[in-house]
């Protein structure tokens, strides 16, 4: 076998290599004069005129003899691939190996430049796919090696890790009318045999043969008519047949790709393809019905349609008897129809109060009371069409469900024609956890309003054909949303894209398989944190540095000096505190601006020498800036302008305690007065020295009960001077307990240092506190690990709530190995847990942490089961992105949920069901101290937690421990954190905290009990504080399910650690890299403030970032305000970059003040 295996290389290789061991030839052998020689240097074997031909033999013991020749293989002709465009695909088992593998592949094709990149990818693509993947479409070799070697994510090139938490469903989209466009799918016409097939076969159902022509000819224009010309298919008659029939070829097309798809959801007409694909209807028959609706939209005169920014409950409420509400896409995303005056009217209503809204681009008014006179003959003509109950998962846009048997019946219908198209309820409905959707039609509409939708936001979208004003192309566009779902863990057969094609294999790109190093430990020394007794040390060889254990403090620090001249504003809430501030700075010689709180609803005005205004209205609180700074003398907004001080004392005012039982808030954690000066300062440009006075937020000195209510207000407020560059903070806090004692004495040497209080300066901690006297502020301590008394018990039985994500898995493993326990998890997920069912010491229980109810039912089968409980873990959380100034109550509420009302039912469940735990373990984050750009919800949570450790071990008896986590690597939301940066910056995050480490760590710091707040930390002390970076971005609003906290994002995502070793940015990565003058550096402020996203490039993409229309209108208005210009929607979408659309300012202003 040995000598087959070299004589088939040699005759592939053609080379003759010389015989092994040969040093002499017998003079018995007549080589001379014989047949056959020896090789004795080697040589190469050059063809001849024949084939080159070689024998092999056996011979056999027992007498059997085989003899095999060999001829070579005819050269095969080359074939260059016809492919205008290529998807290279590489995948290996962790990201430094893919990173080489990307190198590799690059430095083969340009060392090889007469291989085919056709034949380079069919063999990349025949490969094993394995964890860590990349996809790249590609047209050329050039392009091929600088987004192989670029290393950043953009729609053409995609990385992703495709193990853990797998896609559990696959959603094919199809639009609705009003995403066509003229010349659609054109270039997959040309590129794509089987979507030429498909769509060739589609029209030829079509017995109308002008109607046929009509079709045919406004697909295969070149460009757009947005350009000027007409649009051919804005008659429904025509427009959308052909949206039809570009959605059935194109899903074929995606099928043939090997992608299986396990719902379908079409937007209105896009339901009839997504039926078809269901088994609904046969094609022929749903193209029938599709002329015959787009007849009856044709016949309708005047029509229109509308899409509102608003809640279906506002739109409702304005609606006239001659409109009707024809779609709810999400919870603030709706689309009215009716008449074109009515429209204009309602048009015009909503723009005076504020409410963004533009005209669908159709010339209809579908799901309206216009299209009533067509139903009943509609109804007749849907008789006579083949109906069947659906025989996979489809989504009714009637109901917003899942559909039954109902759509075999006419009457849906025709009440699908006639109704409100409830798309929003259809992914709210979804029952997978980790949904991928694919847009299968035009554009990007319903892409936008996946990633729009809370139930939606964090899902993987992919759409597979070009917005008509984006420059990109079609078989580009598909190749994208390929590799996009490849990567994402989706399957799919990248092979197939040569089918009908012979490709040749190529030894291209050899696996870089990842060297490990190990060093033997010098244990003769020790690293000087381990020497030192504090921390966990470096991992050898890893690279990572070790994590430490730090413990809160306060030290005793001089009082601030006196007030600096000029006049302060001061938001008073009555109080003896805030009456006591005003007389002490009126004595002084600096009488205040003074403003009140007004009655809900009232007005703002001028009283006097006061303002009194609603403080939780921020429209008057934007008033009361404007005017302070005008009274005030600080000048026009810009640089150089004096700051306006303001002493916020109404945002804290509400009553202190937690409740009659320690157990149910009675309060806004984050007051709506608070949040309506946030807003009114993100719109402002005055520099604004801010001081914010809490009661009780932290426990200082042990004589006072602290309030973790007010810790929200604090923690929320931390994130203000990150988010707003010309805003700087202090937060003063009280103990009402102390100063209410001590009669007028205290409360006049208690106002003067708090109106004499300075922001701190970027990158210093803001708080200070006031006890007995004094002036206090906070600093971490490093602790040894390990403390005098271990917490946890051998075989001991323990809850732990978010237990199914990522950090509450890691420490649900480490309690079982290593300490035998004996573990609930809990977690609202249902598909995890069958995982875990397999350790008779662990069960797994579904619950929402909220519920007091179903917690206590936990607790008591804890008991039941395993014993008295020893110990309970809150690792769950909700976190909510939004940046402050855009948060919503109802978002900052969903934010805290998990944290605030879940720790509360927690404590509340445990006295239900007679538990006093042997401790209460807090998962926070070094967010709540340091702050986190996006993510104040989560921030203010966590200081909830801090505090709430504190009023539990005084107030409940409870021992209770926050544990402020730095980010946990690569667990749960932390990997899309990390995902999202490496988008962003093209680089990969600083190491997390290793998870095994950190659930070793978490056993030290159980040990500091009665410690009430503990940091865990990769950078050492003096820098826990020393200012925060930005975090990976979430679009304002956006909230993700609840899942397991791990001092982070999610199941321990760590995105609020505050600095460079968690999930932010360093400050010098900031808005603005690459920007060449102020004018592109304004533009891309107000892009990442629109879209809610950080880290744009001036050359990124618009529709790449989430944009649409409406949030084009909303850049172009600011964009008018900022420079004087008239710029319209339409000019960014034809300029959709930063650097375009700067190019567009003129002569305007160059210093930015957004």
């Amino acid at each position: 076998i040995a000598g087959l295996l070299k004589t088939v290389l040699m005759l592939h290789h053609g080379h003759l290599p010389p015989s092994v061991n040969l040093s002499r030839v017998s003079e018995e052998l007549d080589v001379a004069d014989g047949p056959f020689r020896f090789e004795r240097e080697g040589e190469q074997w050059k063809p001849g005129e024949r084939p080159r031909r070689a024998a092999v033999s056996a011979f056999g013991i027992g007498g059997t003899n085989a003899h095999a020749v060999l001829e070579e293989a005819p050269a095969r002709p080359r074939m260059p691939s016809k492919r205008p465009w290529h998807l290279i695909t590489l995948s290996a088992r962790d990201e430094t190996a893919l990173r080489r593998s990307s190198e590799e592949c690059a430095g083969f094709l340009e060392a090889e430049p007469e291989a085919d990149l056709g034949d380079v990818c069919h063999t990349l693509a025949r490969r094993h796919p394995m964890r860590h993947r990349l996809a790249a479409a590609v047209p050329d070799r050039p392009t091929a090696l600088d987004r192989l070697r670029a290393g950043a994510v953009t729609p053409a090139v995609q990385y992703g890790d495709a193990g853990g938490e797998r896609p559990d469903a696959t959603v094919f989209l199809f639009p609705g009318g009003g995403a066509h466009y003229a010349g659609m799918g054109r270039g997959l016409y040309r590129d794509e045999p089987d979507f030429r097939r498909a769509l060739d076969e589609g029209l030829a159902l079509l017995p109308d043969t002008e109607l046929r022509r009509r079709i045919r000819e406004a697909l295969s224009i070149r460009g757009s008519h947005r350009d000027g010309g007409p649009d051919p298919l804005a008659d429904p008659a025509v427009g959308l047949p052909a949206l039809f029939l570009t959605e059935m070829a194109l899903g074929e097309l995606l099928l043939a790709r090997g992608v299986r798809p396990t719902v379908f959801l079409g937007h209105s007409l896009g339901e009839y393809a997504a039926a078809c694909f269901a088994g609904v209807f046969d094609k022929e028959d749903a193209l029938s019905v599709v002329v015959r609706r787009g007849e009856i939209l044709a016949d309708i005169v005047g029509g229109a349609m509308l899409s509102v920014t608003a809640s279906e409950e506002d739109v409702r409420r304005r609606l006239t008897p001659a409109l009707s509400l024809s779609v709810v896409n999400g919870p603030r995303m709706c689309v009215v129809s009716g008449p074109g005056e009515a429209i204009e009217a309602a048009r015009a209503d909503f723009a005076a109060d504020g409410i963004d809204c533009r005209p669908v681009p159709i010339a209809t008014a579908a799901h309206s009371a216009l299209v009533d006179p067509a139903l009943p003959g509609f109804r007749a003509f849907l008789a006579g069409i083949r109906l069947r109950p659906p025989a996979r998962h489809l989504i009714s846009n009637v109901t917003g469900r899942q559909a039954g048997a109902e759509v075999a019946e006419p009457g849906y219908w025709v009440d699908h024609l006639r109704g409100t198209v409830r798309f929003a309820e259809g992914l709210a409905g979804l029952t997978a956890e980790r949904p991928v959707f694919v847009e299968v039609g035009p554009g990007t509409t319903l892409s936008t309003v996946v990633r729009a939708h809370p139930r939606t936001a964090r899902a993987t979208v992919a759409h597979t054909l070009p917005h008509p004003d984006a420059p990109s192309e079609d078989s580009e566009v598909l190749l994208g949303a390929l590799g996009r779902l490849w990567v994402s863990g989706v399957d799919i057969d990248p092979a197939a894209l040569y089918d009908g094609e012979t490709r040749a294999r190529q030894p291209s790109v050899r696996y870089p398989f990842t060297r490990r190093g190990f060093t033997r430990p010098d244990h003769d020394r020790a690293t000087p944190s381990v020497a030192a007794g504090n921390a966990a040390g470096n991992v050898p060889g890893s690279g990572r540095p070790g994590a430490a254990l730090y413990a809160a403090s306060w030290q005793r620090t001089p009082p601030p000096p006196a007030p600096p001249p000029g006049r302060a504003l001061v938001l008073t809430d009555g109080s003896p505190l805030g009456e006591g501030v005003l007389r002490w700075l009126t004595e002084r010689g600096t009488a205040p601006l003074v403003a009140r709180a007004g009655d809900p609803g009232g007005a703002f005005r001028r009283d006097g020498q006061e303002y009194v205004l609603d403080p939780g209205d921020p429209e008057q609180c934007a008033q009361l800036l404007d005017a302070a700074r005008e009274e005030q003398g600080s000048g026009a907004p810009g640089d150089g302008a004096t700051p306006l001080r303001v002493l916020d004392l109404w945002s804290g005012r509400g009553e202190t305690g937690t409740g009659n039982d320690g157990g149910r808030p009675e309060r806004e954690p984050v007051p709506a007065g608070f949040l309506a000066l946030a807003h009114a300062l993100g719109r402002s440009a005055t520099p604004v020295e801010l001081t914010l006075v809490t009661r009780a937020a932290y426990g200082v000195t042990g004589a006072e009960r602290p309030d973790p209510l007010a810790a929200c207000l604090a923690g929320a407020a931390h994130v203000l001077p990150l988010e707003l560059e010309h805003i700087r903070l202090r937060v003063a806090d009280v103990d009402p307990g102390e100063w209410a004692e001590s009669g007028e004495s205290g409360l006049r040497a208690l106002a003067g240092p708090l109106a004499a209080e300075k922001p701190a300066q970027r990158g210093a901690d803001p708080v200070a506190a006031y006890r007995g006297g004094h002036r206090w502020t906070r600093r971490f301590l490093p602790l040894a690990r390990g403390g005098e008394t271990p917490a946890l018990v051998p075989g001991g039985t323990y809850v732990i709530t978010g237990g199914l994500g990522g950090a509450g898995r890691h420490l649900a493993t480490r309690l079982a190995e290593r300490h035998s326990a004996r573990l609930i998890l809990v977690g609202r997920g249902a598909e995890e847990c069958d995982a875990l069912d397999g350790d008779p010491r662990i069960v797994v229980r579904r619950a929402d942490v909220t519920d007091r109810a179903r917690m206590a039912e936990v607790f008591r089968e804890a008991r039941t089961r395993f014993g008295a409980l020893d110990g309970v873990v809150h690792a769950a959380a909700a976190p909510a992105g939004g940046m402050l100034q855009f948060l919503t109550p109802g978002a900052l509420a969903e934010g805290l949920s998990a944290k605030v009302a879940g720790t509360y039912a927690l404590v509340d469940a445990l006295e239900a069901a007679g538990e006093r735990p042997g401790f209460l373990a807090l998962f926070s984050s070094l967010g709540s101290f340091s702050g986190s750009v996006g993510l104040a919800a989560y921030c203010a949570g966590n200081a909830f937690l801090d505090t709430f450790a504190v009023h539990a071990s005084r107030t409940l008896g409870i021992p209770a421990l926050s544990l402020d986590w730095d980010r946990w690597q690569g667990t749960g939301m932390a990997r899309e954190v990390e995902r999202r940066h490496r988008e962003l910056t093209k680089r990969d995050l600083a190491p997390g905290l290793d998870p095994g480490q950190a659930a070793e760590l978490f056993t030290d710091a159980l040990a500091h009990l009665p410690v009430h707040q503990l940091a865990i930390s990769l950078r050492p002390p003096d820098e826990l504080l020393a200012g925060p970076g930005t975090p990976a971005p979430e679009p304002p609003g956006r909230t993700s399910p609840d899942t397991a906290d791990g001092g982070g994002t999610g199941d321990g995502g760590g995105t609020g650690d505050g600095g460079g070793t968690g999930d932010g940015l360093p400050a010098d990565e900031s808005a603005g890299d690459g920007c060449e003058d102020e004018r592109e550096r304004a533009v891309l402020r107000i892009w990442e403030e629109t879209l809610g996203v950080s880290g744009i490039g001036v050359d990124d993409n618009f529709f790449a970032l989430g944009g649409h229309s409406l949030t084009a209108m909303r850049i172009a208005q600011r964009f008018n305000d900022r420079f004087g210009t008239t710029v319209t929607a339409q000019d960014l979408l034809r300029s959709p970059t930063v650097a375009g659309l700067a190019g567009l300012a003129g002569d305007g202003p160059e210093e930015s003040h957004e």
